[in-house]
């Protein structure tokens, strides 16, 4: 129990109570002894010595030190705690007026100044937030109203921590995704491919990735091309579908050239045949008339829901292009993040005018070693040639980066630098900067406390019918956008030209100037218009509507090379995975609760936190959060 001596009918210290009174009474006598040849200056300046003085003795006076019985009232009813009695008096009555209980503010301005300052003062006190005044005290008629006094000082005194309506000892949380499950779609687009005239089969083999722990909830296998008379085979992962399974939206016949269509495949079979990880479609058609050949708009679209939640990156780190006589040697570097799980890494090296030796390493071990090689040679090694050279650990199966620096040295015509006396040749020796090290990797689920999540969306044009020029517009989110395609969906197509703009400039007229800056592809020959077109991401505005115009049939072609209104707009963006300190909440409990739901919204629909971190903090222990408030105590007479 803490030592204090009460008195019983005493208010404040002593000391404090002595100090107050001697000053109030030597102001008192000083005015009443000579009031009337005193100037007014002399008037305002005792004034205001006697509102600042009362400031200060106000401001040092703890909160043990007042009346006891309104103390324990205070701390029994409001949010102040009895650990907090040696805390001042602006303290707490800053305390009291964040949690609205001003009532009690006021009685301790009244006990403190009323006994003290003479009956011909007035006085008031008030505090000054964010937002407008808060009156904690003000004197009645029995003391000068102010609107009629001659005189009127002011002392300050600076409180921080304060707020009105915010608590001051109340929680503020965030929440960050440490797990999630993302809502994607993912394109596999097919390249153009065709055979010759009047053969036998085209066969084209399709192979794409699904990342580990998908589930795939539909996918769409959209078939565009042109064939005759069959289609002898169209399998996905071995599992096989033929012409009735299709619904096809546009097939037409054209004599001598075969027929020329454009479909989909949508069932639960077509789900359940894609697994995680390699998946392989193969397309086998006759072209009996004509040459057979993909069309633009062939793709296959899965809608899935997955842990991964960036697809993986890949860096490649290419060498100098290095010349020297009579030997050659190089050392690159390469890394990846601490933590990055390694899904595949391969080596490309080429080496020309060699003579003698080649030697490459991979940090400390030798990987490579061939005396007399031929001249000009390649060497090619793939990941499990290299990653138990690498700074890395294994677990559970995958490989980790321990995120030291790798080396990648080659030595042409020497030995290693270091070891042995070199064996150089007799001519000049060259490292090709066509060598490259490709890594591709993950990154940490950790990372996305300070990161975001990647998602991708698909959305048709669908507007009007086939046109050989189609327009179409979208509102894009107000989300970082990574990338952007347009997938042209075409039964017959020749030569194409698109351009892209936004809401804040004008549609371009075709060969126009403003067509060219807003061009983002045109065919340089016949037949090349490729299913996947990248847009510039300079040339989008988030947030905005954005437009799409495509149009072929503009050099050579013919009417029926048209687009179609479902080619698609694909566009990947980040959505953040983490939110910060929200409302203040009388629990940690509440704070928490809050930071979680406001995560929930800001994932909305791409995806879902299956494991949060969070952190709530009490903003009592960060003083500085709030403020400055300002409190005020005025005099007048």
């Amino acid at each position: 129990m803490e030592n204090m001596i009460r008195r019983k009918g005493l208010i404040f210290t002593l000391d404090a109570l002595i100090a107050l009174m001697l000053i109030m009474a030597g102001y008192v006598f000083v005015m009443d002894y000579n009031v009337r040849p005193l100037q007014q200056k002399t008037n305002f300046q005792q004034l205001h010595l006697n509102a600042v003085d009362s400031m200060n003795i106000f401001s040092n006076t703890q909160f043990n030190q007042i009346n006891e019985t309104l103390r324990d009232e205070i701390i029994s009813n409001t949010e102040v705690d009895a650990d907090e009695i040696n805390k001042t008096l602006p303290d707490i009555i800053g305390k009291l007026w964040a949690y609205n209980d001003s009532d009690y503010a006021s009685q301790i301005v009244y006990q403190f100044f009323e006994d003290v300052i003479p009956l011909s003062y007035g006085y008031s006190m008030k505090i000054k937030g964010s937002g407008d005044d808060t009156n904690i005290y003000e004197t009645d008629m029995l003391r000068p109203y102010r609107n009629i006094s001659k005189f009127s000082v002011s002392g300050y005194r600076i409180i921080s921590g304060y707020e009105e309506d915010i608590p001051s000892d109340s929680f503020v949380a965030s929440a960050w995704a440490v797990e999630a499950r993302k809502n994607s779609t993912k394109i596999i687009p097919f390249n153009l491919a065709g055979s010759g005239w009047d053969g036998e089969n085209l066969t084209v083999d399709k192979y794409f990735d699904l990342p580990g722990n998908t589930t795939v909830s539909d996918a769409t296998f959209v078939i565009s091309m042109r064939y005759y008379p069959d289609i002898e085979g169209l399998l996905v992962n071995g599992e096989s579908f033929n012409e009735s399974d299709i619904y096809w939206l546009y097939y037409e016949y054209d004599a001598g050239k075969g027929y020329g269509v454009y479909g989909t495949i949508n069932s639960s079979r077509l789900a359940s045949a894609l697994v995680n990880g390699s998946n392989h479609i193969r397309l086998i058609i006759k072209n009996g008339e004509h040459s057979s050949y993909v069309h633009p708009g062939m793709l296959f679209k899965v809608q899935y829901q997955s842990d991964t939640l960036y697809e993986p990156l890949k860096k490649k780190f290419y060498f100098d292009n290095t010349m020297g006589n009579a030997a050659a040697w190089q050392v690159v570097p390469f890394h990846m993040p601490k933590g990055a799980n390694i899904t595949n890494v391969t080596m490309h090296i080429e080496g020309n005018y060699v003579e003698k030796k080649v030697s490459i390493w991979v940090n400390a071990d030798e990987i490579y070693n061939e005396n007399d090689p031929p001249s000009n040679n390649s060497y090619d090694f793939g990941f499990s040639d290299l990653i138990d050279h690498m700074h890395a650990t294994l677990s559970d199966g995958s490989y980790y980066s321990t995120g030291e620096t790798n080396t990648v040295a080659v030595y042409l015509d020497m030995n290693p630098l270091g070891s042995e006396p070199e064996t150089g040749g007799q001519d000049e020796c060259e490292v090709s900067n066509n060598s490259y090290i490709e890594l591709e990797y993950t990154v940490p689920g950790g990372i996305l406390k300070y990161g975001m999540i990647e998602v991708t969306g698909v959305e048709e044009f669908n507007n009007g019918g086939p046109e050989l020029v189609k327009k179409a517009n979208f509102t894009l989110p107000d989300r970082e956008i990574t990338k952007a395609f347009i997938h042209l969906a075409q039964y017959y197509s020749w030569r194409v030209a698109i351009a892209v703009w936004n809401e804040d400039e004008n549609e371009p007229a075709w060969k126009g100037n403003e067509w060219e800056d807003y061009q983002i592809f045109i065919s340089a020959t016949g037949r090349v218009v490729p299913t996947d077109i990248y847009i510039p991401l300079d040339r989008l505005n988030r947030g905005e509507v954005n437009w799409i115009k495509a149009r072929d049939g503009f050099i050579g072609g013919s009417s029926d090379n048209v687009i179609l209104p479902e080619s698609t707009l694909e566009l990947s963006i980040l959505v953040p995975s983490m939110v910060g300190y929200g409302n203040n909440f009388p629990t940690k409990e509440e704070a928490i609760a809050d930071a979680n739901l406001r995560l929930d919204e800001i994932l909305g629909e791409y995806a879902e936190a299956t494991s949060i971190e969070n952190e709530a903090i009490a903003i009592s222990q960060v003083p500085w959060m709030w403020g400055p408030a300002y409190l005020t105590f005025e005099m007048w007479r």
